[in-house]
């Protein structure tokens, strides 16, 4: 009975030894690797002004200009920075795209930048 259970612990064992060799168990891997594929946001400022509510770019319309990069999620951010009160003025409302870190050279390219507020 002894000798039965000691194989069948060893072929288990085995089996997770080669179920890990493939890289599966690893997945923080490759340090380079997980932060290429990080995601981040981007944002680019949408020239609304103040006392036009119709005014600026949307997030759906400028997420356009991100051409082929994939986007995650999308919203409308203030940049927090503060504003002279007059109309005409700019808000500092941006749209911020959420992107692989690996796409924001392309993005940058774009006149898009990393958020870093």
């Amino acid at each position: 009975m002894k000798k039965i259970a000691s194989v069948y612990i060893s072929l288990l064992l085995v089996l997770i030894a080669s179920g890990c060799s493939h890289g599966h168990c690893n997945r923080d891997g490759d340090p380079a690797v997980m932060n290429e594929m990080r995601k981040v946001w981007v944002y680019k400022y949408d020239n609304s002004k103040q006392c036009e509510s119709k005014s600026g770019i949307s997030e759906k319309e400028m997420a356009s200009q991100l051409l082929d990069i994939k986007i995650y999620s999308m919203k409308k951010q203030s940049d927090g920075q503060p504003r002279v009160q007059v109309c005409g003025a700019l808000t500092g409302s941006t749209n911020a795209y959420e992107i692989k870190q690996k796409d924001v050279p392309l993005a940058e390219t774009l006149g898009f930048k990393k958020w870093d507020f």
